[in-house]
C-alpha cells in the first residue's frame, strides 16, 4: 500500500484505457494553429490566449509576410504590431511580449527558438503551456502537457486532476499518463473537447468514452458529480453507539478529509450528523475555500445555536426540509431552505446553484439513500486498526440487497496509507 500522493484521484488504468480509445479516433491530431517554423508556431502560441485558433489563422499571414524572422520583429515598432494583432484580444501586452522574446531569440540564441523548457520559459509571454507546444510540435520533445481550457475541462471531467492552476494541472496529468504519450495527450484532448466533450452542452450520447467516464453518469441525470467519503473500524462502524466517531481515524486521514472538502464544491451532511457532531464543515486544516454546506433535514430540527447557524454569514449554507415552520425559517438567517423532496431532486437544485461536485460525509443513513438510489460516483473509504463490535453504528445501512448476487459491487481505483489508516477509493461498477 502506497504512502499518499499529492493528485488523490489518480487513475493510471482509466488513463491507459481512454488513451487507446483517444488514439484512435484523434491520432493525427495536431495543433490547429498555421505554422511553417518554430518561430512561427511561437508567435501564434502567444497570440492564442484568450483568443481563438480561427481568429490567430486570419492575423498571422499579414503578420509574418511583414515581420518574417525574430530579427524583422526584434526591429519593429510596438505600435505598428499592435495595429496588426489587435483582433486578437491583449494586443498591448502581446505586442511587447512579441518583440521582447524576438530581441532575447536574435541576442541570446543565434536567432533560433530554444528547444528546451528552460530556456523557452525565459521568453516574455511564455509560459509551460506554449513551451510544451513548441517541445511537442516542432521538437518532438516530452517534457510536460501542454494545459489549456479544453484539457483543464477534460481533467476534471475525468477526474485527473481537481485543482485550478495549469502548471499544477499539467503534474496531475504527468503522473496518470504515461510518458511516451505525453507528446499527443494534449492535441487529442483538445479535439475531443472541441467536438464532444463540449464546455455547456457535452454530446455524451456520442462519446465513445461514455463508458468508462466517471462524468456520464452525473452529467446524463444533470446532477453535481458525487463523492462519498467516511471512516470505519475494521469491523464497519463509523460510530460508537454513543455516536462518538471523532478518533476513528487519526490526524493524517483528518487532513486529507478537509483536502477533499477543497476539492468539492458542496458537503453534504444529515441532521443527525450536525445534531450529534456539531460540525463546522469547513477546511481548517488545508489551505483553500470552505465548500458551501448542505444540510439534509426533514423536520427541521437544527439547533440556531448549532456551529452551522452561527457561522452561515460567512459559509454559503443550504437545508432542504420538509418542514413549512416559517417562524423557525425565519431564525435561520443567512440560510438558503428549500423543500425536500427526494435525493435526485436535491441534486438537482444543487446542479443549478452551480454546484459541480459534492462531497457526501453523512451517517450510514444518508449513504445508504445515495448507495441505493445510485447516485455515488467514486467513494473514499479511510478504515482503522479497531474493532467497536455490535453496539457501534454500521458504515452502511440498509441497501435493500437479500441475495449477495444482487448485492453492489465496486472496483478498487486505488489504495494509499496514512500511517496505521488505510485509504480505499473505489468507483461503483
Amino acid at each position: 500500500m502506497e504512502e499518499m500522493k499529492t493528485n488523490i484521484y489518480e487513475d493510471k488504468k482509466l488513463a491507459a484505457k481512454m488513451i487507446v480509445r483517444l488514439k484512435k479516433h484523434y491520432n493525427d491530431s495536431k495543433t490547429a494553429l498555421k505554422w511553417s517554423n518554430p518561430f512561427e508556431l511561437l508567435i501564434a502560441t502567444m497570440l492564442s490566449a484568450q483568443c481563438t485558433d480561427d481568429r490567430v489563422n486570419l492575423v498571422t499571414p499579414s503578420l509574418f509576410r511583414k515581420y518574417p524572422t525574430p530579427k524583422s520583429f526584434a526591429k519593429a515598432l510596438e505600435s505598428e504590431v499592435r495595429e496588426l494583432i489587435k483582433s486578437c484580444g491583449l494586443y498591448k501586452t502581446k505586442a511587447k511580449s512579441i518583440i521582447t522574446s524576438s530581441q532575447l531569440i536574435e541576442n541570446k540564441f543565434n536567432g533560433q527558438v530554444p528547444d528546451s523548457m528552460e530556456n523557452l520559459l525565459l521568453l516574455r509571454g511564455v509560459a509551460r503551456k506554449t513551451a510544451n507546444i513548441i517541445l511537442s510540435s516542432c521538437f518532438k520533445k516530452a517534457e510536460g502537457i501542454a494545459v489549456d481550457t479544453h484539457v483543464a475541462r477534460l481533467a476534471k471531467r475525468f477526474f485527473f486532476s481537481l485543482k485550478e492552476e495549469p502548471n499544477k494541472i499539467e503534474q496531475d496529468l504527468m503522473d496518470v499518463f504515461d510518458k511516451k504519450d505525453w507528446l499527443k495527450v494534449n492535441y487529442m484532448l483538445v479535439e475531443h473537447g472541441r467536438h464532444i466533450c463540449k464546455a455547456i452542452k457535452p454530446e455524451c450520447a456520442q462519446c465513445f468514452l461514455r463508458d468508462c467516464c466517471p462524468s456520464f453518469n452525473a452529467v446524463q441525470q444533470k446532477r453535481p458529480f458525487v463523492t462519498v467519503k467516511y471512516a470505519q473500524s475494521l469491523d464497519g462502524k463509523i460510530a460508537a453507539k454513543s455516536s462518538d466517531s471523532k478518533w476513528i481515524s487519526n490526524d493524517d486521514a483528518r487532513v486529507f478529509a478537509h483536502r477533499l472538502r477543497v476539492d468539492n464544491d458542496a458537503i453534504l451532511i444529515g441532521i443527525n450528523t450536525a445534531i450529534n457532531d456539531d460540525p463546522l464543515l469547513d477546511v481548517r486544516l488545508v489551505q483553500g475555500r470552505n465548500p458551501v454546506r448542505v444540510i439534509l433535514d426533514s423536520n427541521l430540527k437544527i439547533s440556531v445555536n448549532s456551529k452551522i447557524v452561527k457561522t452561515a454569514k460567512e459559509i454559503p449554507t443550504i437545508i432542504f426540509t420538509k418542514s413549512k415552520d416559517q417562524a423557525k425559517i425565519k431564525k435561520l438567517k443567512y440560510i438558503d431552505v428549500f423543500p425536500l423532496k427526494g435525493l435526485q431532486d436535491t441534486l438537482e437544485v444543487l446542479a443549478k446553484k452551480k454546484i459541480k461536485r459534492l462531497l457526501v460525509e453523512g451517517g450510514g443513513e444518508v449513504i445508504s439513500s445515495f448507495m441505493r438510489e445510485k447516485l455515488v460516483d467514486t467513494i473514499f473509504v479511510v478504515v482503522a486498526p479497531i474493532f467497536i463490535g455490535n453496539d457501534g453504528i454500521p458504515a452502511i445501512g440498509n441497501l435493500n440487497v437479500t441475495k449477495v448476487k444482487a448485492s453492489i459491487k465496486l472496483n478498487k481505483v486505488n489504495e494509499y496509507s496514512f500511517a496505521d489508516n488505510s485509504l480505499f477509493r473505489l468507483n461503483l461498477r
